[in-house]
């Protein structure tokens, strides 16, 4: 049983805890899709019990490169296909070739970016884990405001799109103020599950003012 940890497009993030449960009380295993989760949330999967969980490294600025974690006697119970030279015990016979080294060092370097954006202080006095859930903390909190600011000019616009008065028979398309959209383009992941879904909104509203 596969399913998402969250959803891009809106943000949600599902209850997969509970996924995770009612998959193993029918005795089937359960994969994460953590690829939109990862970038906002510490992935934990000892604290899930997930048997598989996936997600992508370039989601949280790292190169192009996936990540998958399994069970290791799952790992080593599947017939993955591989070369015949290739390590035969898990984690590396689920690698059907030669590894992507540099992205593994990007993605590695990745996660030490994520532990650093914390304050000074707390570098020497906390677990790399630790650093990780306060980073996450912090960049969801950061998201939030950016997310209701353009969510409330998205309503506005909406109001102005409708009461906006016809001319030469043809409504004309209210202007959004698009650089404040400009402005929420992330420079930390938060507000980048929002902004990409606001900006089609945008785009189709638009598209519907100019239609007869």
């Amino acid at each position: 049983m596969s399913f998402g940890a969250g959803c891009n497009a809106l943000g949600t993030v599902n209850d997969y805890r509970r996924a995770v449960e009612l998959a193993h009380s029918v005795g089937a295993l359960a994969l994460v899709d953590a690829v939109h989760y990862a970038p906002y949330f510490l992935a934990d999967v000892k604290d899930t019990n997930c048997d598989f969980l996936t997600c992508s490294a370039y989601k949280f600025y790292g190169p192009h490169g996936s990540v998958f974690y399994g069970k290791e006697d799952l790992l080593e119970s599947i017939d993955f296909p591989k070369l015949d030279p290739a390590p035969n015990i898990a984690p590396e016979r689920a690698e059907m070739g030669t590894q992507n080294h540099e992205g593994i060092a990007g993605a590695a370097a990745t996660v030490d970016f994520y532990a650093s954006l914390v304050v000074a202080q707390d570098v020497i006095l906390r677990s790399r884990r630790e650093l990780l859930q306060s980073s996450f903390a912090g960049l969801r909190a950061h998201s939030s405001a950016q997310v209701k600011r353009s969510l409330q000019e998205l309503a506005s616009y909406q109001r102005r799109a409708l009461i906006r008065p016809a001319t030469r028979g043809r409504a004309q398309p209210p202007q959004f103020p698009s650089q404040s959209l400009r402005s929420l383009r992330p420079t930390s992941p938060g507000g980048s599950l929002t902004v990409a879904c606001l900006h089609r909104t945008v785009i189709s509203m638009r598209r519907l003012s100019l239609s007869d």
